[in-house]
């Protein structure tokens, strides 16, 4: 678990750390694409934590 954590924070100080770099080279389209794509990313993690909710709730009545 210590090590996933560490390649997470890792992840995401590069990602901070060049995000300039990033999206000059993603360009206006590509930061377009990328948003979306995290969107939806975010949008199924949200109804798993939905899905997953319902059926505990489910289970106890």
């Amino acid at each position: 678990m210590t090590a996933a954590i560490f390649a997470a924070s890792l992840v995401v100080y590069f990602t901070l750390r060049y995000a300039g770099a990033i999206n000059k080279a993603l360009g206006v389209t590509g930061m377009k694409i990328l948003t979306r794509i995290m969107g939806l990313i975010v949008g199924a993690i949200a109804a798993q934590f939905l899905v997953s909710g319902i059926k505990g709730l489910w289970g106890t009545l």
